[in-house]
């Protein structure tokens, strides 16, 4: 499990690292934006005259069936080729389970909750002044596990029920078309599927941008859109225009056999060799197995921390973690090798700590996008560091 330590104790000295909080920061303030929106549909909704009628009992009911509807419906995929990797290894059918969950223990105060902003676990959406911790628990934090997509999940439920207005949900949702254009799934029509594609619930989504990068579709590599682990990676080291190649296996061949023109440059590692701790520096490239992330901060004898696009929330694993934000990894490799890569030097434009640079980060996005939910577009989250 993760340490508590917070990211106001980070300080942001390299290109690399600010661009992953921005990254993190931006998606997060996206989806806080598209959860209030859904959470108005409702409550206006229970505030009508329409729903007079509806008590605790009867809008925890209505929900219920909503939620089993979705259940019943849920589909899995088995043609990667067809569909993407974003939709085959889609966790839609978990997350429904767990709003499922919350549902039924909740009762009569499901209403009164929802109306209140007290969403799952007893959490609301407020994004604090600090970096959304990964594996944080969740009676106690917001963001960093698997209360946002629980909750947008079920505010998408219940806002596609009680209003007939079309539903904007940038940032915490992403709709994925069908990888193949001409595959389609006669029948398959709820509030997550379509006969040409899916609404995946989240920030992370394995396949990530890559996915919109498929000529096919002539669709572009969205602002808000879910990343994956090495699709955020890339772009904060540079390479976004080749986030199609950028990935975990292919970062691992880079620390041998150098690519993208010797963008990335071998520094230490546990493969054939004993790693010098000591090379490691903020804004270098973790790889550890599938995985890949920025290093925040240097090593030292308790680890060190990661800023990270990451999803884990089987129903087996006890903390949970989904999403961006900041995770600590201890300096033991755990029977995985370890790779470390830089990329050129890039200062960033002035050092500063995390805090600070959150909050230019969210003044960007308030005079950009003020409190409405942004209409998610071409685009790369570099636009909210001016740089």
């Amino acid at each position: 499990m993760s340490r508590s330590s917070n990211s106001e104790n980070i300080t942001i000295s390299t290109v690399s690292v600010a661009y992953m909080v921005a990254q993190i920061r931006a998606k997060q303030l996206a989806s806080k934006a598209s959860q209030d929106e859904l959470l108005r549909h409702i409550v206006e909704y229970l505030e009508s005259e329409a729903a007079a009628e509806i008590t605790g009992a009867s809008f925890a009911t209505i929900m219920a069936e909503l939620v089993e509807t979705e259940l019943k419906h849920s589909y899995s995929f088995e043609d990667l080729e067809l569909v993407g990797y974003p939709i085959k290894y889609n966790k839609t059918k978990l997350i429904l389970e767990m709003v499922q969950s919350w549902v039924s223990t909740s009762d009569d105060s499901l209403m009164a909750d929802i109306t209140n902003n007290t969403l799952h676990n007893g959490q609301g959406n407020t994004v604090l002044s600090e970096l959304p911790r990964l594996q944080a628990p969740s009676q106690v934090s917001s963001w960093g596990n698997e209360n946002p997509v629980v909750n947008t999940a079920l505010l998408l439920i219940g806002a596609s029920h009680f209003t007939q207005d079309d539903l904007t949900f940038t940032g915490a949702a992403t709709f994925f078309p069908f990888f193949d254009p001409t595959h389609v799934v006669d029948g398959y029509s709820n509030i997550f599927g379509a006969s040409n594609g899916m609404i995946l619930v989240g920030d992370y989504q394995y396949g990530g941008h890559r996915y919109f990068s498929n000529p096919a579709h002539g669709l572009k590599q969205q602002l808000f859109g879910a990343e994956d682990c090495s699709s955020a990676v890339a772009k904060a080291t540079g390479l976004g225009k080749y986030v199609v190649e950028v990935t975990t296996t292919s970062l691992r061949e880079a620390y041998t056999s150098p690519k993208w023109g010797g963008h990335y440059t071998a520094i230490t590692s546990t493969y054939q060799e004993e790693i010098d701790w000591a090379k490691v520096q903020p804004g270098d490239i973790y790889i550890r197995g599938g995985h890949t992330a920025i290093i925040a901060s240097a090593p030292d004898q308790h680890g060190f921390e990661t800023l990270e696009f990451n999803r884990d929330i089987e129903s087996n694993t006890k903390h949970k973690l989904l999403g961006g934000g900041m995770y600590h990894r201890t300096t033991d490799p755990q029977g995985k090798d370890i790779y470390f890569l830089c990329q050129p030097a890039k200062d960033f434009k002035e050092s500063c700590s995390a805090t600070d640079l959150l909050q230019l980060i969210d003044q960007r996005y308030e005079e950009m996008y003020g409190d409405n939910v942004p209409v998610d577009v071409a685009g790369d989250c570099g636009i909210f560091l001016q740089l």
